[in-house]
């Protein structure tokens, strides 16, 4: 019966707190660098792969197939020592909408290669700006 009872229990518990793989990660405590020898670089490409990693994701979205927006978004948020992207947040952004969906995206982004200081993975505060031109889609669209 015990048994049992601790596995009713345990399951509750599972479905009442769900927790993500992505919930649990966390730089150690070391505080972030702003500028390192080797800047992370996403999927060993760097900025532009990232950019237009962004912009695809974005634009596979509804919210971005009903805006008629147009701008940059500015984006900041640290890459771990593992490679893993946290702390997402828009600095800039164009539409709460738009930039809901974007910090979902930065969510579920793949891992970096981290940056190095002195040959040693750190911690790296990122900020990127992204281009994003929603009209445009549009246009294109009802053509």
């Amino acid at each position: 019966m015990r048994l049992f009872t601790s596995i009713i229990l345990l399951l509750f518990a599972i479905r009442c707190f769900p927790q993500t793989y992505k919930d649990t990660i966390q730089c150690n405590n070391d505080s972030p660098y702003f500028k390192v020898d080797t800047m992370p670089s996403f999927k060993g490409d760097g900025v532009d792969l990232f950019k237009k990693y962004i912009v695809q994701e974005l634009h596979k979205s509804p919210v971005a197939l009903e805006s008629k927006k147009r701008g940059e978004i500015d984006i900041q948020f640290i890459i771990c020592q593992s490679g893993s992207l946290i702390e997402p947040k828009i600095v800039k952004g164009i539409d709460p909408k738009i930039d809901k969906k974007l910090l979902k995206i930065l969510n579920n982004c793949p891992k970096w290669e981290p940056g190095l200081q002195n040959g040693k993975k750190v911690n790296v505060v990122y900020t990127q700006r992204i281009p994003v031109n929603f009209k445009l889609i549009n246009s294109r669209k009802n053509n």
